[in-house]
């Protein structure tokens, strides 16, 4: 009996103290990204998989980043092509996609608050190659000379 009543009131205290936790009011210094995160409730999450248009070869070490008025944020892309954005801020929001040897990628993404959002990126090739070398000149133009017998 002592057990089970000992049970119920931690759950009790457990639960009074979360919801006391909640009704408090956010602190105006965040000192690490963990605490803003819970200070802010409207934030979701952006996953997803970038590829190559075409192919659908996915494409590692892409940069993914997404801004908004007053937030940025980016991660890379893992050799499988994945990618994951945490606390991003609910509402309309720019993806960027770059890569090398590919055409940057801009879309606007709506992001929920407390949804993981996943998505496929596609990313075109670059027709030209970034390094390529171009010579301009002008082609040495040859008299023709005709020679005409006046006999």
């Amino acid at each position: 009996m002592r057990f089970s009543v000992f049970i119920f009131l931690l759950t009790f205290i457990t639960e009074k103290s979360a919801a006391l936790a909640l009704s408090e009011p956010a602190s105006t210094t965040a000192s690490s990204s963990a605490a803003s995160a819970h200070t802010n409730p409207a934030t979701g999450v952006l996953r997803g998989v970038v590829y190559e248009a075409g192919t659908r070869e996915r494409i590692a070490n892409a940069n993914v980043r997404i801004e908004t008025e007053n937030f940025s944020t980016e991660s890379e892309s893992n050799e499988r092509g994945e990618f994951q954005l945490e606390n991003v801020p609910a509402g309309l929001v720019k993806v960027i996609v770059t890569a090398l040897k590919y055409k940057r990628l801009r879309i606007k993404q709506r992001i929920e608050s407390d949804v993981e959002i996943t998505v496929a990126l596609y990313l075109r090739r670059e027709a030209t190659d970034p390094y390529e070398t171009v010579v301009r000149g002008k082609k040495r133009r040859e008299r023709n000379l005709k020679t005409s017998a006046l006999a």
